[in-house]
């Protein structure tokens, strides 16, 4: 989200709206019962880990392209 380039901000909205959907379907899923809570548990948590990993890629700050 601190990036703020053109073309990379349908990615990260989409991105978002997934872990929404994941996270939403955890909920349901917890309501009824179900236990297939545990596979969308996995889903999130690596989505929120590769959302916050850092390679070590990026050693300055770069422009939009």
């Amino acid at each position: 989200l601190g990036e703020k380039c053109g073309r990379h901000s349908l990615g990260q909205g989409t991105f978002f709206a997934a872990m929404f959907v994941v996270a939403s379907s955890i909920i349901v899923a917890l309501l009824v019962g179900s236990g297939g809570w545990a596979i969308s548990g996995t889903t999130l948590s690596l989505m929120v880990i590769g959302a916050t990993l850092d390679c070590g890629r990026w050693q300055a700050v770069r422009p939009c392209q």
